[in-house]
């Protein structure tokens, strides 16, 4: 029987300090997500997940498609915030963003989340 893996902090994991439940892709995912609710308002946050949702799971997390919806939304994802927050390429590496995910992670769990 397969364990489902659930989000969870990891410190081995060189990339995010992270495990998401889908793989690294959705660790990406969740960093754009992250850094466009931090730094835009948040019906354009709103719109953001729901523009990368319809793309499918399959291209959550990639830097194309982060980008695509950004400028669907009307702003700038290279050289702003949201970038650097996800990483200048938007791959979801950056510092700021693997922090933001492994709190939102945190937060989850010291709330019941599962």
């Amino acid at each position: 029987m397969d364990v489902l893996i659930k989000d969870r902090v990891d410190p081995t994991e060189r990339e995010f300090g992270a495990r998401c439940m889908h793989g690294p892709e959705e660790c990406a995912g969740n960093v754009q997500q992250l850094c466009v609710a931090k730094y835009q308002p948040s019906l354009v946050w709103w719109d953001f997940v729901q523009c990368q949702n319809w793309a499918g799971r399959q291209d959550i997390g990639k830097p194309s498609l982060a980008s695509k919806c950004a400028k669907t939304l009307g702003f700038d994802w290279e050289g702003s915030e949201v970038s650097y927050c996800a990483g200048q390429d938007g791959n979801g590496k950056s510092a700021e963003g693997a922090a933001l995910l492994r709190e939102s992670i945190e937060l989850g769990h010291k709330l019941g989340i599962e």
